[in-house]
């Protein structure tokens, strides 16, 4: 800045990097740095990976708001959207182990956690995993429950016993997911 910078300079620059790179660079560090190979420095030493910025991101697409007009207005053509699986569970599972895999898996996957608002045609990542892992007491209406997408999630996960006294882990996901 010794050569005629501002701080109105630095802050179109932090701007223009955030925009251009999707990196957040603080007008601090901007000011901090000395020299062009400082201030290089300084944005390398986040390794992280970063993903750029995209305000258009949350805009459901045409396909997801057939999806989600479907889901509120007919319960059939909304279940052909169910994707089922199962999964056998060996004896000695923990289902506690499970719950907390299955908080891992829902934090780390924003879809698993996200809201489909029809009001406003938008998705909404949820703060906290809303994804519940319960004994399922009917197998069918788990398979056949209608999602609500404005206020729940795209996922369901449970678990039930069959008359041969084996485990299944059951997901049902909403195609809107993938």
């Amino acid at each position: 800045f010794e050569l005629g910078g501002t701080s109105i300079d630095a802050i179109r620059l932090s701007g223009l990097v955030r925009s251009q790179l999707g990196f957040q660079l603080p007008v601090k560090t901007i000011f901090e740095s000395k020299t062009v190979q400082d201030f290089s420095l300084e944005m390398e030493v986040d390794n992280s990976c970063v993903i750029p910025m995209n305000e258009e991101s949350d805009v459901l697409s045409f396909s997801e708001e057939r999806m989600l007009f479907l889901s509120e207005y007919d319960d059939q053509a909304s279940r052909a959207y169910h994707i089922p699986l199962a999964l056998t569970l060996h004896d000695g599972v923990d289902v506690d182990v499970i719950k907390r895999s299955l908080e891992w898996l829902v934090d780390r996957h924003e879809i698993l956690k996200t809201g489909f608002s029809s009001e406003f045609l938008r998705r909404q990542v949820l703060d906290k995993s809303v994804v519940e892992l319960a004994a399922i007491p009917i197998l069918g209406d788990f398979f056949n429950t209608k999602f609500n997408l404005n206020t729940g999630v795209p996922v369901r996960v449970g678990y039930f016993e069959d008359t041969n006294h084996v485990k299944h882990l059951i997901f049902v996901f909403h195609h809107i997911a993938f």
